[in-house]
C-alpha cells in the first residue's frame, strides 16, 4: 500500500514558493508552449499542474474509502437471512402478545 496523498500541504507549499508569480497558463497549453523554458510562469505552471494531481489523488483516495466502506455494509448486511431474522421476531412478538405476563420487566 502507498503513502496516502494529501493535498493540503502541497498547497501550502505551492502557495509559498509561487508568491507574486501571477496568473500562470496551464502545463501543456499552447500559451505554457510558447514560454522560454527557463521563463518563472512555465516551472510555476508545471508545480501547479502537480498540486492538482496531489488533489485529484486525495480526491480518489476519499472515493476508493467511500466505496470500500459501503462495499464492507452491504457485505454485512447481506450476511444474515433476513427472511428468518424477521420471522423469529414475528414469532416472538406474537408470544408475548398471548403470554404477556412473561415479558421481562425492568426493576
Amino acid at each position: 500500500m502507498t503513502d496516502p496523498i494529501s493535498w493540503e500541504p502541497v498547497r501550502a507549499f505551492v502557495r509559498h514558493r509561487l508568491a507574486g508569480i501571477g496568473p500562470v497558463p496551464d502545463a501543456g497549453s499552447t500559451a505554457w508552449t510558447d514560454l522560454d523554458d527557463d521563463d518563472p510562469q512555465k516551472i510555476a505552471s508545471v508545480i501547479r499542474a502537480g498540486e492538482r494531481w496531489a488533489l485529484e489523488e486525495e480526491l480518489r483516495q476519499l472515493d476508493d474509502a467511500k466505496f470500500f466502506a459501503k462495499q464492507a455494509a452491504i457485505d454485512i448486511s447481506q450476511a444474515l437471512p433476513w427472511a428468518q431474522v424477521a420471522k423469529q421476531i414475528a414469532a416472538r412478538n406474537a408470544f408475548y402478545r398471548a403470554h404477556p405476563d412473561l415479558r421481562r420487566k425492568a426493576s
